[in-house]
């Protein structure tokens, strides 16, 4: 190739020669002319026209000279280019040639390289240092000259034997560091409450088979299963249970004594600091560049640890009164060294303190610990037992003064004296748990006369926290009580009236506490009071209707309906109404004592009012009542008209809270009366027997009572129906 490419060349210097002695003999030629010419035209200018001949041979050699400068330019043009193309298309051949050797000998280097890769690394096993590093680093160099999707090695036909053996020595060292981590970093669970961690290399083995892992992108999965065991295991026992903590040099150990006894925080801090300097002395590795093991753990661990250590260690120590605050910083900084150790071993770095985050604002926690310790005080004096009660009696009589003279309205005249009972509550039976709430309330208010005014706010609504908490979760603590116990519901309600008693004269005792507020600020309680009377209501009088539904279901059973059908009244007649009047008697025994008199008169005035109302509507509607049952009705009717007026403190009350009581009373009358005598309690309307009977069910009841003749038939004429 190189001769040729010389032959070429001396072949090319030689046309050069030959063509550079006619150019060079064409330029003389050339300027020679020119001078001629530009000589005949200086001189001979005037006498131009006789010379004109001359001058045509000059041009006529010029043009021959152009013509031979044509040929001899596209000779060279031919020639050159002829030669030119030839050894292009040489040279184009040795390149490809060229490339082609240097592409297989790139090949064969990156077989040759893949090939060493594959013996180090079934030989890692043997080196003594870094080996499992060092396989790893290996194995990544493997995947570049195998696995990438740029790599020529792709074309070659042993390519899929090459990539098969790549993953089964890939599998192979996984399989193998991930036994190794395991068998180097030992759980052993005694127990339910008895755990350790045991680890089995020392610092320079256990730093070759993490950075390994980290290589191999496996060390995020075994932190995350050694960061939930730690807090499984060791963390959350350590902060939430009494423990017991053992460190060796390589062993580490917890056992629960008592899984329901808290710890000190001084006890979960100096156990907390045992685990992390263990940690530190088997964990210290450096991974890459500045990241540490123990801050790559952290990361998978730090959030539920943080919460836990301040939400339910920490925040328990937080002061509850001014004594314990005062000496709080001493608790402040043993957290805060604690927390430096975490940093020290670059478990968390200094933007992640959360303990003094959290601690930094201690006039804020203490507040919110104070008033979380009330709401929670209140809420296990309304667990206790509402029927642990006491007797209250009113407070000192009020005296009001006596205003000079009546107030007019109209024609009738006021009296503009109140009574001395108006803002008295009546003596009743109250659940001992209702005192304490409101001490509590008063010890909170008589707090917020004192203390700084930043805090009054939070103190006054925590004591409205408590009354709604009162009005909200007694129903729910006690609800199977409240809803069959006649005690209970009687003393809810009573306790809920006692307490929105209270609620309207609280403001005016601590009326001090407005003169370190703000302008917006209103100590009132009024909403709250209505609310307490509505809940202690509705519970009474959904126990009155759970009682009277009750006496109706008796009444059902005593067979009224069903007189007429049958020559004698039902048995169960005189067993129901006898049972009735037990059930009455029954709530008498338990709400005499406890409600005020008023309210139980008018409870049991309502449900007796609703079971005579039941009893007349049923005879009424009987078609017929013969005399001998009607008898019977009279006798069992009389028993009832004698017994359940005892149930009132004053027998004689029963005809003001009772409003059927004469229609029950007039009943008996009509079922013993004869024609003549329901004629004169008629009076033509007037009598008492219309004041309780409309005329269409005093003819029922005489159809009933009697045969038709010809009296009655009158008598039926002259009762008429408005």
């Amino acid at each position: 190739m190189a001769s040729f490419l010389r032959e070429v060349f001396v072949e090319g210097e030689k046309n050069n020669g030959e063509l550079t002695e006619k150019i060079q003999s064409i330029k003389k030629e050339t300027t020679r002319l020119k001078s001629t010419i530009d000589k005949l035209m200086k001189e001979k200018y005037i006498e131009l026209e006789p010379y004109l001949k001359p001058d045509e041979i000059l041009v006529d050699k010029s043009e021959k000279l152009v013509s031979q400068m044509i040929v001899l330019q596209n000779k060279i043009e031919n020639e050159v280019k002829v030669k030119l193309c030839s050894s292009s298309k040489e040279l184009q051949n040795l390149s490809l040639e060229l490339k082609e050797y240097n592409y297989s000998l790139l090949l064969s280097s990156q077989l040759l390289e893949i090939h060493k890769c594959f013996e180090s690394i079934k030989k890692y096993k043997d080196v003594e240092e870094q080996r499992c590093t060092t396989a790893a680093i290996t194995l990544i160099k493997l995947y570049s000259l195998v696995m990438e999707k740029n790599s020529d090695i792709q074309q070659l036909y042993i390519y899929n034997a090459i990539k098969d053996e790549y993953h089964r020595v890939y599998d192979s060292f996984i399989e193998d560091i991930t036994t190794l981590w395991q068998e180097k970093v030992c759980w052993n669970n005694k127990n339910e409450g008895n755990s350790e961690l045991s680890i089995k290399c020392e610092l320079d083995e256990l730093t070759d088979i993490v950075k390994a892992l980290h290589h191999m992108n496996r060390l995020i999965k075994c932190m995350d299963i050694l960061s939930s065991k730690l807090l499984q295991h060791f963390i959350n026992p350590i902060i939430h249970s009494d423990c017991f903590v053992q460190s060796t040099n390589t062993t580490f150990s917890v056992e629960i004594l008592n899984k329901k006894r808290a710890p000190k925080y001084k006890a979960v801090l100096d156990n907390l600091k045992l685990l992390f300097q263990y940690l530190y002395e088997h964990f210290d590795v450096l991974i890459k560049d500045e990241e540490h093991f123990l801050t790559k753990l952290s990361q998978s661990m730090f959030k539920e640890f943080s919460c836990n250590l301040t939400n339910d260690c920490i925040s328990k120590v937080i002061p509850t009164s001014t004594a314990e605050l005062e000496t709080f910083q001493y608790t402040v900084s043993e957290i805060e060294e604690f927390q430096n150790y975490l940093v020290k071993i670059k478990f968390i770095d200094e933007n992640e303190k959360f303990l003094s985050k959290y601690t930094s604002n201690i006039d804020d926690l203490y507040i919110d610990k104070k008033c979380e310790k009330l709401l929670e005080m209140a809420r296990i004096i309304m667990k206790k037992d509402l029927h642990d009660s006491f007797r209250y009696k009113p407070e000192d009589i009020l005296n009001f003064p006596n205003l000079e003279g009546d107030f007019e309205c109209g024609n009738k005249v006021i009296d503009r004296k109140l009574s001395r009972y108006t803002f008295q509550l009546p003596e009743c039976q109250i659940s001992k748990s209702a005192r304490e709430i409101l001490q509590l309330v008063e010890d909170i208010l008589q707090e917020a006369s004192n203390i700084s005014s930043r805090y009054v706010l939070r103190l006054f609504y925590t004591t409205r926290n408590i009354f709604e908490m009162y009005a909200a979760l007694i129903p729910e603590i006690h609800k199977s009580f409240l809803e069959t116990i006649p005690q209970q519901v009687a003393l809810f309600h009573n306790s809920c009236m006692y307490l929105a008693h209270h609620l309207l004269t609280l403001a005016q005792k601590y009326k001090s506490i407005k003169s370190v507020t703000s302008q917006n600020f209103s100590l009132i309680y009024v909403d709250q009071t209505l609310l307490l009377r509505q809940v202690g209501s509705e519970y009474f009088l959904n126990h009155m209707k759970y009682q009277r539904d009750i006496i109706f279901e008796i009444l059902r059973e005593a067979g009224l309906s069903s007189i007429g059908q049958m020559p004698q009244l039902p048995v169960t007649t005189e067993r129901a109404l006898r049972q009735c009047i037990r059930q009455l008697e029954l709530l008498k025994t338990v709400w005499i004592e406890i409600l005020p008199i008023k309210v139980y008169c008018r409870a049991l005035g309502c449900i007796v009012n609703d079971m005579v109302d039941d009893i007349c509507t049923k005879i009424i509607n009987i078609e017929d009542i013969p005399a001998d049952i009607a008898s019977e009705l009279v006798s069992l009717f009389d028993t009832v008209v004698k017994r359940i007026p005892q149930i009132f403190p004053e027998p004689a009350l029963i005809e003001y809270h009772v409003q059927k009581w004469r229609k029950l009373k007039e009943l008996i009358i009509l079922l013993g009366a004869s024609l003549k005598e329901i004629e004169d309690r008629w009076a033509d309307g007037k009598g008492p027997l219309a004041n309780e009977f409309t005329p269409h069910h005093i003819k029922q009841l005489i159809r009933a009572l009697f045969q038709n003749t010809e009296r009655r038939s009158n008598l039926l004429v002259k009762i008429k129906e408005k």
